[in-house]
C-alpha cells in the first residue's frame, strides 16, 4: 500500500505546499533570475513551468485577498487573465539591484505587476460598462419601440371617470354618517 505522499508526484506535492504555505522567495528569485539570464541569450525563451506556476499561485493569493474577495468570477478572471498576461511580458524586467532585499523581492515584484493589471483591468471594465449603460439607454427609451413622451403621460381623468362617484365633503352630513 502506497503511503500517502507517494500517490501524488513530487511536482504536485510542491505546488499543494506552495499554495498552502509561504513561497520561498530565494527559489522564487534564483528561478526569475534564471529566466532573465536564458531570455537574454535567447529572446523567445518561454518561461519554465515552476516559474509560471507559481506566478499563478501568487496571482490566485492575491485574487482571495480581502482587496478583491467581494468581485464576481467573471471580474477575477479578467483580473486573473490581464496578470498573467503582464506577468510573463513583464517578468525578464526584475531587477535585483534595485531592490532592498535583492533576489528576495521578487514576490513583490510579482504582486505589484499583478495588482497593477487588477487596477487597470477593473478601470477598463468599469469605462466598458458605463459605456454599455449609456448606449443601452439610447436602445430603452427608443421612440420605435415606446412611443413618444405624450403617449406615458398620466391620464387623470380617464381615472376618476372609472372611480365609483364619491360623495361631496360639503354635503355629508357628518352626524349620521356616509350613507
Amino acid at each position: 500500500m502506497k503511503g500517502k505522499n507517494e500517490e501524488f508526484s513530487k511536482r504536485e506535492i510542491r505546488i499543494s505546499e506552495l499554495k498552502n504555505n509561504r513561497i520561498d522567495p530565494e527559489l522564487l528569485g534564483n528561478l526569475i533570475m534564471e529566466h532573465k539570464i536564458r531570455r537574454s541569450m535567447k529572446h523567445d525563451h518561454r518561461m519554465s513551468n515552476e516559474l509560471a506556476e507559481i506566478v499563478i499561485i501568487i496571482i490566485e493569493k492575491l485574487l482571495g485577498s480581502s482587496s478583491w474577495r467581494g468581485y464576481t468570477e467573471d471580474w477575477k478572471e479578467e483580473f486573473r487573465g490581464r496578470a498573467i498576461d503582464h506577468c510573463l511580458r513583464y517578468c525578464h524586467n526584475f531587477s535585483p539591484e534595485r531592490c532592498e532585499r535583492g533576489n528576495a523581492d521578487a514576490f513583490n515584484y510579482f504582486a505589484m505587476i499583478s495588482v497593477r493589471a487588477f487596477i487597470q483591468s477593473l478601470k477598463k471594465c468599469k469605462a466598458y460598462s458605463a459605456r454599455n449603460v449609456s448606449m443601452n439607454h439610447d436602445v430603452l427609451y427608443d421612440e420605435t419601440m415606446w412611443g413618444n413622451d405624450h403617449d406615458m403621460k398620466i391620464d387623470y381623468d380617464s381615472i376618476y371617470s372609472r372611480l365609483p362617484s364619491m360623495p361631496n365633503i360639503d354635503s355629508i352630513d357628518w352626524a349620521d354618517g356616509i350613507s
